[in-house]
């Protein structure tokens, strides 16, 4: 069975730009560095600050990431079950 931190660490590699919801708040921006307990997130933008997010807050079913390959936001969702990712769609741009 994976640790929340190596479930982050895949995800992280997934896209630059992400999304998810932790202790009632959405985050959009970028990990910037995970340890055994939170992750360091970059809000973005000239006014955004960095914080810290404990792992544990972070709602494993509001996990987004841009996949430039594909130039789409895509949902990714941990499958414990069988310690995979399923990935969908979730908004495709024109190019």
């Amino acid at each position: 069975m994976k640790s929340l931190r190596e479930i982050f660490e895949e995800f992280a590699d997934f896209g630059s730009r992400t999304i998810l919801d932790a202790a009632g708040f959405r985050y959009e921006g970028y990990i910037l560095d995970i340890n055994a307990d939170a992750m360091l997130f970059g809000c973005g933008g000239p006014l955004g600050k960095d914080v810290w997010i404990k792992l544990a807050d972070i709602d494993l079913n509001t996990l987004f990431f841009w996949n430039e390959e594909r130039k789409c936001l895509q949902k990714a969702t941990w499958n414990a079950n069988d310690s995979n990712w399923r990935f969908a769609d979730f908004k495709k741009y024109p190019l």
